[in-house]
């Protein structure tokens, strides 16, 4: 009987345990919030927990004006996912040569990575999480 109970106790306390651990586990949207920079240093994104985002290029194409820009923007972002939980999105808007450009991204944050899947045409980057603000690319500010 004694061991019984002690089973029932242990089987209580594992079951108190992982629930408690997924209770601690971050949402994919706070896991976002860092800076974020690809495999060459050259781009990346630095997304804010006030919902904006700063973000580095180089040798960016603009669309529709096909202008190539090195430097650094300000924009804003919004988080969501789909109705099944399965997917994150990320929508970040920003102007650059007073065109405003809007991107939608499906994104995964697994550990220090970020993957960002372009919704309009597949694109997948990936992107290494910064622990400090002195390995962020250098650049000058679009004005």
């Amino acid at each position: 009987m004694k061991k019984i109970v002690a089973l029932m106790l242990v089987a209580v306390l594992c079951l108190g345990v992982f629930s408690a651990c997924s209770l601690l586990a971050k949402p994919q949207s706070e896991l976002l919030v860092a800076s974020w920079t690809d495999s060459n240093a050259l781009s990346g994104y630095e997304f804010r927990g006030d919902g904006t985002v700063k973000i580095t290029y180089a040798n960016f194409t603009v669309p529709i004006l096909n202008t190539n820009f090195n430097g650094t923007v300000e924009g804003a972002y919004t988080t969501s996912e789909s109705e099944d939980g399965e997917k994150n999105y990320v929508t970040v808007t920003y102007t650059i040569f007073n065109k405003s450009i809007e991107t939608k991204y499906e994104y995964f944050v697994e550990e220090n990575v970020l993957t960002l899947t372009d919704l309009d045409d597949g694109d997948k980057t990936v992107y290494v999480k910064q622990t400090t603000q002195s390995s962020a690319p250098s650049s000058t500010t679009a004005a």
